[in-house]
């Protein structure tokens, strides 16, 4: 059985928000003619935020089909990973704030030369994990503390 994971509009927001707006801030400020050195940051501001929303609407665009064979992450472009091929997975976790309560996971899976990076925003992530988790566990691949800390912070194990 496969399943199928889609990141949500409404978690995508926020970064749509940050990009339009350093947009609509940066743009009418190059068409008052600043000086050279100001234009230079403003339209590498402007080259930033386009950057952003590219990123973004390709996030949206992300679709992560699991089966027990493979995790297919098709995007701007299709990634397979099979999962007797996983050589290396890094569960990540970054902060928003200081004291580490506010914040995201990201999830590397590695193989051979190919790699994928699905962040937690997407739906079931937790379901995602867990199905790296068992592949790691079969095929006994070493990872690291870090990872195994933020594992058992999700409550999943690997033995």
């Amino acid at each position: 059985m496969s399943t199928r994971h889609l990141y949500p509009l409404g978690k995508l927001y926020p970064d749509y928000g940050l990009a339009g707006l350093g947009l609509v801030l940066a743009v009418p400020c190059l068409s008052l003619e600043p000086g050279p050195y100001f234009g230079a940051i403003l339209g590498g501001v402007v080259i930033l935020c386009l950057v952003a929303l590219g990123y973004t609407w390709n996030r949206q665009r992300t679709v992560v089909t699991l089966d027990a064979d493979q995790v297919v992450v098709q995007a701007f472009d299709t990634k397979i990973i099979e999962w007797k091929d996983l050589t290396a997975i890094n569960l990540a976790f970054f902060s928003r704030k200081g004291d580490k309560t506010d914040g995201w996971m990201q999830l590397t899976l590695e193989a051979g030369e190919k790699k994928v990076k699905i962040d937690s925003r997407i739906e079931d992530f937790i379901a995602i994990v867990r199905q790296t988790a068992r592949a790691v566990g079969e095929k006994k691949l070493a990872i690291n503390g870090l990872t195994r800390a933020n594992l058992h912070a999700l409550g999943i194990y690997i033995y």
